[in-house]
């Protein structure tokens, strides 16, 4: 065997081994490339559930405002409106009359003292 063949030979087996090798790695890198892809696909699905879950919620809590907006529309607002408005007579009444406190206050006082002096008279005469 010449130099020449006997590097061919060792190259020959040098390219098999080498070729062996690299199957191995590419092998294992595409199984872990694999799993990986396995496992960001699971991670997906629950982000999508999770979403999901989401988005009902939401369209539950829109449909709870709706309701206490309806609600407040048609009930609350109302009745506060009543409330209010009696609210407001009353006190207007008694803002108005509140003058004239004062001034029935005074003739009480005179009315006592006068049915007082009435009173001591007709004992006196009696």
């Amino acid at each position: 065997m010449t130099d020449n063949e006997l590097l061919l030979a060792i190259s020959s087996m040098l390219d098999e081994k080498l070729d062996e090798k690299l199957d191995r790695e590419i092998g294992a890198l595409r199984s872990e490339i694999k799993s990986d892809i396995s496992e960001v696909k699971q991670d997906i699905a629950e982000v999508k559930q999770d979403i999901a879950e989401i988005k009902q919620d939401i369209a539950e809590v829109k449909h709870d405002v709706l309701l206490l907006k309806l609600d407040n529309e048609n009930n609350i607002i109302p009745r506060l409106k009543t409330i209010e408005a009696c609210y407001v007579s009353t006190y207007d009444r008694y803002k108005n009359s509140v003058e004239g406190y004062e001034a029935m206050q005074e003739d009480i006082k005179l009315l006592k003292q006068v049915v007082s002096d009435h009173s001591e008279k007709l004992q006196k005469i009696s």
